[in-house]
């Protein structure tokens, strides 16, 4: 489209390439629009778009002989995960009940959306009947936090340090826990995991920290199990790290910490919904 005018999301004015777009480019490079690499929201080229509509439409007009000025577009767009008939977002899709999406932990159901716990303690208390009873003491969202634990539940399953999602019983006791991240594992054994460049789906990945700036983090997770060490062939990254809940787990104790605590060669275990960076876990 010889009229329409883009900005591209990896590498500016090619050969200059691959340069990731920051907050503090001094300079844009504008080039003629394509459907490939513009979307400087997220990774998904070559779908449908206002923006690469409205081009397509645009240049049409012009190539018709309408006299229309160049038009620049900075493509900025989120994935609508299925507008087309049979996918959950299609407008004459069915109505039917709201749906909380779950996934089996031990003992019940979690909801996927559930954000990570760290576990700092458990301690003996009493109930309101002079019962006693477990109370769960952690971390979640950089806060501290008291759960009582039902009374059927297998406190074994936990340790000190771990990051857990739970499911609550109707008296908003702990009663299901899905350890996503066990604190004891030995770290050189275990392998790395990401299915490199952003992490667009509920995802989790542990790996060594190549770069952090101006909040966007480039994390190498090509290390596999039993092997020397990372070699760089795979990463993955995210840009809003500040919004996430930083934790620091050192000499048998986490704590949390801020985003500017992150430094290249960390080893670090971090989950995200979406694109949407929620816990990061320092390991030292």
């Amino acid at each position: 489209m010889a009229d329409i005018i883009g900005v591209f999301r990896r590498g500016n004015k090619p050969p200059v390439q691959p340069v990731v777009l920051t907050y503090d480019n001094d300079k844009l490079y504008w080039t003629g629009y394509t459907n490939y690499s513009m979307n400087l929201a997220e990774e998904q080229d070559n779908t449908y778009s206002v923006a690469n509509c409205l081009a397509k439409q645009w240049q049409n007009e012009i190539d018709n002989g309408s006299n229309l000025p160049d038009l620049y577009i900075v493509h900025i767009a989120i994935g609508a995960q299925g507008v087309t008939e049979k996918y959950m977002w299609y407008p004459k899709r069915p109505a039917v009940p709201d749906v909380i999406c779950t996934y089996s932990g031990v003992g019940g159901s979690i909801n996927v959306n559930s954000r990570l716990i760290i576990v700092d303690s458990i301690k003996t208390v009493l109930d309101d009947e002079g019962n006693n009873r477990y109370k769960l003491c952690g971390l979640l969202n950089g806060g501290k936090v008291e759960y009582l634990i039902d009374e059927d539940f297998d406190l074994s399953k936990i340790s000190k340090n771990d990051a857990i999602m739970v499911g609550f019983s109707n008296k908003n006791e702990i009663a299901t826990v899905n350890v996503v991240y066990d604190a004891e594992t030995n770290w050189n054994t275990i392998a790395a995991t990401g299915s490199g460049g952003y992490m667009n789906e509920v995802h989790v990945c542990r790996g060594q920290v190549l770069s952090y700036d101006n909040n966007f983090i480039r994390v190498d997770t090509s290390k596999k199990a039993g092997s020397g060490g990372y070699d760089g062939s795979q990463e993955v990254y995210f840009n809003n790290v500040s919004s996430a809940a930083i934790y620091l787990y050192q000499n048998d104790k986490t704590i949390s910490v801020s985003a500017s605590e992150i430094c290249p060669g960390d080893y670090v275990f971090m989950r995200g919904n979406y694109g949407a960076l929620w816990e990061v876990i320092i390991v030292r």
